[in-house]
């Protein structure tokens, strides 16, 4: 059976068939509607698309953000503990009119602590603010952590006394040293303690498990 003749035509000829196509289509109110409908749905469908990209992306970017943060509040309050690893803060001396802290403390060692602390041991010493008619506790910066060692070593003699030795922590780690307080019970038999080292701080429970902040 042969085949019909392909009919050929020229680049015009189509190009005048797609503007009476298009222009029936344009005439049609229905099939415009339809086609600005589906044109709108696309677009829509497409912006859609790119939103949601963009919202994960922001999602994303946010939790590194916080990640980062986190990280970077973690070494400043590392670094600032650091540069107190030397420093202890001591209350309950009294004050005295035109007192040198040094010596205070110095006394305060020798009587108290039974060690020999020269001023020449502390690169820094002073009161620190408190609230109205409490006394204010010193802020001491030992020469060398061998020095602040030593006085730490000690701190059992103030059993029993008005007297406390601290660490200086930062804001951050004291918040967490009174509320680990706030949340321990300590029994009768004292298995449960809040104990200090030098440069922090950490709760022992049951005196088997550890917990550090």
């Amino acid at each position: 059976m042969p085949f019909p003749e392909r009919v050929t035509r020229s680049s015009a000829e189509d190009d005048v068939l797609i503007k009476k196509v298009v222009e029936k289509v344009l005439g049609s109110d229905i099939l415009r509607k339809e086609l600005i409908s589906k044109i709108q749905c696309d677009i829509v469908a497409e912006y859609r698309k790119e939103v949601q990209v963009l919202t994960e992306k922001v999602v994303q970017l946010e939790a590194e953000l916080i990640a980062t943060r986190s990280e970077v509040r973690k070494s400043v309050d590392d670094l600032e503990q650091c540069s107190r690893r030397n420093n202890l803060r001591i209350f309950g001396v009294p004050e005295e009119a035109n007192e040198d802290t040094k010596v205070l403390v110095s006394k305060f060692c020798k009587d108290k602590l039974k060690l020999n602390v020269g001023p020449e041991l502390m690169d820094a010493c002073h009161r620190l603010p408190a609230k109205e008619q409490q006394q204010r506790p010193i802020i001491v910066k030992f020469h060398d952590r061998a020095t602040k060692a030593n006085v730490c070593s000690r701190k059992q003699e103030l059993r029993g006394t008005k007297f406390v030795i601290r660490e200086d922590l930062t804001r951050t780690r004291h918040f967490l040293m009174v509320e680990a307080k706030k949340s321990m019970v300590i029994d009768r038999c004292g298995q449960t303690t809040l104990c200090s080292t030098p440069g922090g701080q950490y709760v022992r429970r049951r005196q088997e498990e550890d917990y550090h902040p």
